[in-house]
């Protein structure tokens, strides 16, 4: 019997994993298609699913809605709105529910519906400000890489161009605006100093400067772009070098912050009465409530000593 049961669950893994390498290909063969003919008919039609979505429209005007979309399209994260709110009223539900079943108290559902309420904001925070972490790393690369391009006697317009080819988001509509501006006023230097302002780069902003005082007083650019490209390394190397100090520093704050969600949690599974004691009575809520602030209050100090501005 246990030799026919291994002997079923082997047939129908190899089964599974044919199919789903027939359905990949499927996907990649719709994909390539869909790169070269557009969108069917029948997929530009909406579809049940958003049909149904649809039909929660009015909660986009409330103000919380508004709040809330605005830090998702600060995210640049790879999922429709309309998904996200799915998300949101899956967790709204799922958060009071869980936290019922774990303490058995219905006192416990307004709170953890006020924390599924919060939470979205803080976490899209976050999520904007990696964001705008990788966007800032992508335009101190960018800057490296014209000025590096000057410095060999490239053009402006052709070494932005040059970079422009690889340029994804968040730097293709910058750049697009910039070759909009060449072609209209044919001064590379002001459509750069617009692009300079646009990206709010302090790297950019050394090259805009020196572009146009090398316009200004015809010296040799090359030799300018010798000096910044030498400011710019030092630059990267004091950088590099705080995030090698205190990337130790800023794992521990984390693991120091999430231990007691991990400890709260194994206690929820191995005894279900100090989990219902700990959020079904006042002390114990008092306790949790304290917990949770010296907890926060420990992560931000942290945090605080790590942010060091370059």
């Amino acid at each position: 019997m246990r030799w026919f049961a291994v002997g079923v669950f082997t047939a129908l893994s190899v089964y599974f994993l044919w199919r789903r390498s027939s359905a990949r290909a499927r996907v990649r063969a719709r994909q390539r298609l869909k790169s070269h003919f557009g969108p069917s008919a029948k997929e530009k039609e909406p579809g049940p699913f958003h049909r149904f979505l649809s039909r929660g429209d009015w909660l986009d005007g409330t103000r919380y809605m508004h709040r809330l979309r605005a830090l998702f399209e600060g995210t640049s994260i790879s999922m429709s709105w309309v998904h996200l709110k799915l998300a949101w009223l899956l967790f709204m539900i799922a958060l009071p529910a869980l936290a019922y079943a774990l303490s058995g108290s219905p006192f416990m559902i307004p709170p953890a519906a006020l924390a599924a309420s919060f939470l979205p904001f803080p976490s899209l925070k976050a999520l904007a400000r990696r964001g705008e972490r990788k966007a800032a790393e992508k335009y101190d690369q960018f800057a490296a890489d014209i000025s590096l391009y000057l410095r060999c006697g490239v053009p402006v317009q052709e070494a932005v161009g040059l970079l422009a080819r690889d340029c994804g988001p968040p730097l293709a509509a910058p750049l697009a605006q910039f070759e909009k501006d060449v072609a209209v006023s044919s001064r590379p230097d002001e459509a750069l100093l617009n692009l300079a302002k646009a990206l709010g780069n302090s790297d950019l902003d050394l090259i805009t400067q020196a572009v146009v005082a090398s316009r200004e007083t015809g010296s040799d650019i090359r030799g300018v772009m010798e000096a910044v490209g030498d400011a710019l390394r030092e630059r990267a190397a004091i950088r590099r070098e705080l995030d090698t100090q205190t990337i130790q520093s800023r794992l521990s704050g984390r693991i120091v912050a999430a231990l007691p969600l991990v400890f709260l949690g194994l206690s929820a599974l191995i005894s279900k009465g100090t989990f219902s004691t700990l959020f079904g009575t006042v002390p114990g809520l008092i306790m949790l409530a304290v917990a949770v602030g010296l907890d926060l209050l420990g992560f931000l100090w942290i945090r605080r000593i790590l942010d060091i501005k370059t």
